[in-house]
C-alpha cells in the first residue's frame, strides 16, 4: 500500500501535463511545453508581451490547491503531498431544533420537540477516507435506525418520539490510530394532557364526598422538561395562602411531577369546577394544556357488577358475551375490558361494557376483567373466567390418574386452555360424578354430565394458591463505589413475592399510577427463578430528574382468584442509603432475670430497611428460636430474660425494603443480673 501512495503524486503530475496540453482545457493560456519530475511540473505557456497572468484564476483540474510560481513565460507547479492521517470527527446539527447548549466539557445537548425532524451530520477528515457509523447510547445502532442511515454522514429521524432521546455517537475509523468518536445528547421535549384524580383522606367513607371531609385533587402530566402547575376554581386563580380552606403542595418524592390541591373540611363554595393548567413555559413552542373536573356532593368512586357466571363454560365455535354494568360513580365511569394473559382476541367486539367473542377457541380461555374508572378514588375491577371445552379421548393407560370413566377407560382432556389445566392440579375429584362416555369408538360425551365437573374443577383447583411476603430493594449504580443514587446514573428497583404456584406469578409495573412498559431507559426483567425466585426488576438507565416518583410493583396470579400484592417504592433526591446507630443510653443495658427488655438500634435513611438482630458473641438462637430476628422499627423486645441471654447482640440492615448495599452494623451489650 505504501509504494502506491508514494507514487500517487507522480501519477497526478503526469495526468496534469496530459490534460493541460488539451486545447479545450488550456484555451486561455495555450501550453507550449510541459515537463515533469517526481515533485513538480514546469509548464511553458504562450503568453503575449503585455498579457497579465493571475495565478489565483488558474484552475488545474487534477491538482487541488497547488503551490504555483510564475517565472517569465513559465509556471512552476508543486502538488500538495498526499499523506496518511488518522480520522477526526465533529457533529453538527440541522433541522428544526429548539436550542443547543453546552454541557460540561465537549458534551453537548440538542433539544428538539417531539414530532419534529432530527438531523445530525458527522463531519470527518482523514486519509484514507474514514468509514462512518452512528450508534446510540454506546450500543449497536442497527436495530434502532434504518440501516441506510447508520453508515451515512447524516442521521435523520423524522417524527422523533420521546423514547428516541438519548446520547448519539458518531464513530469514524480508517485503520490509522484509534477511531474518532464524538457524541451529542438529544433531549426530546413534550407535554402530555394532564389528568386530575380525586381522592378522599385515608379511612373516610368511599360512597360520596360530603361535608366535613377532606378531598385531594391531584394533577399529573408527563413532560420533559419538568412541568409547572397552576390551579383555578372557576375563574379564580388559587394560590397557596389565598384561601384558608385550600392548601397547594407537591409530594416531596415527586419533585415537580405532580401538584395536589387539598380541600380541607369541604365547604359549600368548594363544590365547583376546578382546572389544572400544565405548562413547560412555552419551551420549543409547546403550548400549555388544561384539564377540568367538576366536584359536587354527588362525586363518588365507581362500582360495577358483571351479569355473567364465573366460570363460563362454552363449546368451541360458540359466541360468548360478557356484560359489565356500572352500579355507581359520579362522574359516569368509563368501562374497559382486559385479559390477564395478554391482549384481547383480535375478533373481540367491544360496545361500552359489553364484550363479545363471535366464535371462541381454546386459545380464548382465560381471565377477563372489567375495569371502571372515573378518576375518583381507585378504579373498580371485576373478573370472570372463560373455559372452552376441549376434546375427550379414551386411551388405555393414560389420562387423569385413576379417574375411571366407568367403563375402564381413563379420560384424557385435550385443547383446554392453560387456565383450566392448571385448575386440575390437586383438585379433589371425590365429589364429582364420573363422566359418562358413549359406546367404544365414539368420542361423544354426555355434556350434561361433563359440565357438572367443570365449575368444581375450577374452584377446587384454586385452593392452596397464595401470594405472600412482598418485599423490595433498591440497587444503586454498580459501576460506582458511591451507595447513593444520583442523576445520570443507573438505579435498579427489585420486587420479590412468594407465590404458590410460582409458575402462575405475573408482575406489572406502574409509575405514579400509570402503567410502565419496558423501554431503552426503563428496562423490565424477571430474575432467573433458580437464582432469585419470584423477583422482577426495573432498571432505570441514566436517571433523570423527571424519573423521580412512586414506582409500584403489582404481583398477581395469572388464574386470578387471589388478591394482588402491590409494593410502592419512592425514588427521589431524598432516597438515601441507611445508617445505624445505638443511642448512648441503650448500651450497655443492665436488667434482671424475668424482666422484659428492649434493645434498640436507630436507623436513618429513606426508605428504612428491615433490621436483622442476631447474637454477635456466639452462634446461638435468638429468643424466638431463629438465628436472626426481623424488626421493622429497629427494636428487639425480649420477654422474661434469663442469664443465658447475657452477651453482645448485633443489629444490621438487610437489603429488604431498603438499599441493596453493604450491611450497616451496630452492637448492643446486654447484661442480665440475678434476682
Amino acid at each position: 500500500m505504501s509504494h502506491i501512495l508514494r507514487a500517487f503524486p507522480l501519477i497526478i503530475i503526469v495526468c496534469t501535463c496530459f490534460i493541460l496540453q488539451d486545447k479545450s482545457v488550456s484555451s486561455l493560456l495555450p501550453v507550449r511545453n510541459c515537463s515533469t519530475s517526481a515533485s513538480w511540473i514546469l509548464i511553458s505557456f504562450s503568453i503575449e508581451k503585455d498579457q497579465h497572468v493571475n495565478l489565483e484564476h488558474l484552475k488545474f483540474p487534477t491538482i487541488p490547491n497547488p503551490s504555483a510560481q510564475l517565472r517569465d513565460h513559465q509556471i512552476l507547479l508543486k502538488p500538495p503531498i498526499f499523506s496518511q492521517s488518522p480520522p477526526t470527527v465533529r457533529i453538527v446539527h440541522s433541522g428544526l431544533a429548539c436550542n443547543i447548549e453546552e454541557e460540561r466539557y465537549s458534551e453537548r445537548v440538542y433539544t428538539i420537540r417531539e414530532g419534529e425532524t432530527l438531523e445530525l451530520t458527522c463531519l470527518v477528515t482523514g486519509h484514507p477516507r474514514p468509514q462512518i457509523r452512528w450508534t446510540k447510547t454506546a450500543g449497536s445502532a442497527s436495530d434502532r435506525f434504518q440501516d441506510s442511515s447508520v453508515f451515512n454522514e447524516t442521521l435523520r429521524i423524522s417524527n422523533i418520539q420521546r423514547h428516541q432521546g438519548g446520547r448519539y455517537y458518531c464513530k469514524a475509523e480508517n485503520g490509522l490510530g484509534s477511531p474518532a468518536i464524538k457524541s451529542i445528547r438529544v433531549d426530546v421535549y413534550y407535554l402530555d394532557d394532564p389528568i386530575v384524580t380525586v381522592h378522599q383522606s385515608i379511612g373516610e367513607a368511599k360512597e360520596q364526598f360530603y361535608y366535613e371531609k377532606t378531598v385531594f385533587l391531584r394533577c399529573v402530566a408527563n413532560s420533559n422538561p419538568p412541568v409547572r402547575y397552576s390551579w383555578r376554581r372557576g375563574q379564580e386563580v388559587l394560590l397557596q395562602g389565598s384561601d384558608k380552606g385550600v392548601e397547594i403542595y407537591e409530594p416531596f418524592f415527586t419533585q415537580g411531577e405532580t401538584k395536589i390541591l387539598k380541600l380541607k373540611n369541604l365547604r359549600p363554595q368548594d363544590y365547583a369546577n376546578y382546572s389544572c393548567i400544565a405548562s413547560v413555559r412555552n419551551v420549543c413552542s409547546i403550548p400549555d394544556k388544561m384539564v377540568s373536573f367538576r366536584l359536587s356532593n354527588k362525586t363518588a368512586s365507581p362500582s360495577i357488577k358483571l351479569l355473567v357466571d364465573d366460570p363460563i363454560v362454552v363449546n368451541p365455535g360458540e359466541a360468548i358475551t360478557l356484560v359489565c354494568v356500572t352500579t355507581g360513580g359520579e362522574p359516569a365511569p368509563s368501562l374497559t375490558w382486559v385479559r390477564s394473559a395478554g391482549v384481547l382476541p383480535d375478533k373481540t367486539v367491544l360496545n361500552g361494557g359489553t364484550l363479545t367473542i363471535p366464535a371462541v377457541t381454546s386459545e380464548d380461555s382465560g381471565t377477563y376483567s372489567c375495569i371502571a374508572n372515573n378518576n375518583v378514588g381507585n378504579p373498580a375491577k371485576k373478573s370472570t373466567n372463560i373455559i372452552v371445552r376441549g376434546e375427550l379421548e379414551r386411551e388405555w393407560g393414560q389420562g387423569m390418574e385413576g379417574q375411571d370413566t366407568g367403563n375402564g377407560f381413563p379420560l384424557v382432556r385435550r385443547d383446554f386452555g392453560k387456565e383450566f389445566l392448571a385448575g386440575l392440579v390437586g383438585m379433589d375429584w371425590a365429589g364429582i360424578p364420573r363422566f359418562a362416555v358413549a359406546a367404544p369408538g365414539s368420542l361423544e360425551v354426555l355434556k350434561s354430565r361433563l359440565d357438572i365437573g367443570l365449575g368444581a374443577a375450577w374452584d377446587s383447583g384454586r385452593r392452596g394458591h397464595a401470594l405472600k411476603k412482598g418485599r423490595f430493594w433498591i440497587t444503586p449504580d454498580p459501576y460506582h463505589k458511591d451507595d447513593n443514587i444520583q442523576i445520570g446514573r443507573e438505579v435498579k428497583i427489585s420486587c420479590q413475592v412468594e407465590a404458590i404456584p410460582s409458575e402462575e406469578l405475573a408482575f406489572s409495573w406502574f409509575k405514579n399510577g400509570r402503567p410502565l412498559r419496558s423501554s431503552e431507559r426503563m428496562v423490565i426483567t424477571q430474575t432467573d427463578p433458580d437464582v432469585s425466585p419470584g423477583t422482577t426488576n426495573l432498571d432505570i438507565i441514566d436517571l433523570k430528574f423527571t424519573d423521580f416518583g412512586t414506582y409500584t410493583c403489582v404481583a398477581s396470579l395469572k388464574g386470578g382468584g387471589i388478591s394482588d400484592i402491590s409494593i410502592d417504592v419512592n425514588i427521589s433526591s431524598s432516597t438515601v442509603p441507611p445508617n445505624l446507630t445505638v443511642p448512648q443510653e441503650k448500651s450497655p443495658l443492665v436488667t434482671r432475670e424475668g424482666d422484659t427488655i428492649e434493645l434498640q438500634c436507630q436507623v436513618t435513611g429513606k426508605p428504612k430497611p428491615i433490621i436483622l438482630w442476631s447474637r454477635a458473641d456466639k452462634e446461638v438462637a435468638m429468643p424466638d428460636g431463629a438465628l436472626q430476628t426481623e424488626s421493622y422499627d429497629g427494636i428487639l423486645r425480649i420477654v422474661n430474660v434469663s442469664r443465658e441471654m447475657t452477651g453482645t447482640y448485633r443489629c444490621q440492615t438487610s437489603q429488604y425494603n431498603g438499599f441493596n448495599v453493604k450491611p450497616r452494623e451496630a452492637l448492643v451489650q446486654l447484661i442480665v443480673q440475678c434476682e
